[in-house]
C-alpha cells in the first residue's frame, strides 16, 4: 500500500525569529568569543581607566585612605568600614572590587593570571563558564575578606584563585583523562597554590583570606559544573546566567557612580 502526498496537501510554515531570540543568539555568539578571560581583562582595564576620570572629592569624614588611590577606595573597593559603618549596605563593593586595582602592576599581574588560568579552562569548558566562575568566586573572596580581615581590598586575584580552584576540580573529577595526567596537573596546581600562599605570608598587603576564599569557592563551583557539564538542561542556562553576571557588574558600577556623586558632590 502506497500513500501519495502532493505538494498542495501540506503547508510549510517557517517560524519568524523573535527580537528576543535574535538578541539572545547574538549575545551567545559574542559570549562564546569574548566572554571569558577577555571579558575579565576588558572590564578590569575599563574600570582602571574610569577611576582616573573621577575627580577627588572633599571628604567630610576622617578615615585613612591609601595615598594615590583615594578615589578608587571611595568609589568601589572592598572597604569594610564603608560597608558596615560609614555607608551601610554598600554591598555592591563585593562586585566592583573585583575589577579595581591598586596600580598598573597589580592590574597586569591579575590580568596575566586570568589569561593563563582562564585560557586553560576555556580549552575544557566554554568562555561563559570562565567569567561566571571568576565573578562568583571573586564575590565569595570579597565576602570572606570582609568578614575576616575587615580592611580595604581590591583586585581580580580572588576570582583568579577561583579559576585555579575550578581547574583543580576539573582534573580531580574528570575521569576521561589518563590518571597520570590528572595527577600531574593536580600536583602543579597544588604547587602554584601553595607558592602563592607562601608569597601571601611574606609579602605585605596581600589579602590571604580572600585568596583562599576565592580558591575554595572556585573549587566548589567548578566541581558542580564538572558534574553537570554536557547536560542539555544545564547548558541552556549558561547564556542567561552570563547575561545576569554582566548585568550585576553593570548595576554595581552604576550604583557605585550614583552614590559617589550623591555623597560627595550633591
Amino acid at each position: 500500500m502506497e500513500i501519495e502526498i502532493k505538494p498542495e496537501d501540506y503547508e510549510i510554515i517557517i517560524e519568524k525569529p523573535t527580537f528576543i531570540g535574535i538578541l539572545l543568539s547574538k549575545i551567545t555568539v559574542f559570549s562564546e568569543k569574548y566572554g571569558g578571560w577577555k571579558a575579565i581583562t576588558g572590564l578590569s582595564v575599563f574600570f582602571y581607566l574610569f577611576i582616573f576620570l573621577l575627580p577627588m572629592p572633599q571628604m567630610s569624614f576622617a578615615i585613612s585612605l591609601p595615598s594615590g588611590y583615594e578615589v578608587l577606595t571611595l568609589w568601589g573597593s572592598n572597604v569594610a568600614l564603608f560597608i558596615s559603618s560609614f555607608f551601610p549596605y554598600d554591598y555592591y563593593r563585593w562586585i566592583t572590587a573585583n575589577f579595581l586595582h591598586f596600580g598598573i602592576f597589580h592590574l597586569g599581574f591579575n590580568v596575566w593570571g586570568a589569561y593563563v588560568l582562564g585560557g586553560l579552562l576555556e580549552k575544557f569548558w566554554n568562555k561563559r563558564v570562565v567569567f561566571i566562575l571568576f565573578l562568583l568566586s571573586g564575590i565569595g573572596a570579597n565576602i570572606v575578606s570582609f568578614l575576616i580581615v575587615k580592611g580595604n581590598s581590591a583586585g581580580a586575584s580572588g576570582g583568579v584563585f577561583g579559576l585555579m580552584g575550578a581547574l583543580l576540580a576539573f582534573f580531580l573529577w574528570n575521569k576521561n583523562l589518563a590518571p597520570q595526567n590528572r595527577l600531574y596537573m593536580m600536583k602543579q596546581i597544588g604547587f602554584i597554590f601553595l607558592l602563592n600562599l607562601l608569597l601571601g605570608l611574606i609579602v605585605p598587603n596581600i589579602d590571604l583570606s580572600g585568596h583562599i576564599g576565592g580558591f575554595v569557592m572556585g573549587f566548589l563551583l567548578g566541581g558542580l559544573y564538572q558534574k553537570a557539564s554536557g547536560k542539555l538542561y544545564f547548558e541552556r542556562f549558561l547564556t542567561p546566567l552570563w547575561i545576569f553576571c554582566i548585568f550585576l557588574v553593570a548595576s554595581a558600577a552604576f550604583w557605585a557612580t550614583f552614590n559617589f556623586i550623591v555623597r560627595f558632590y550633591l
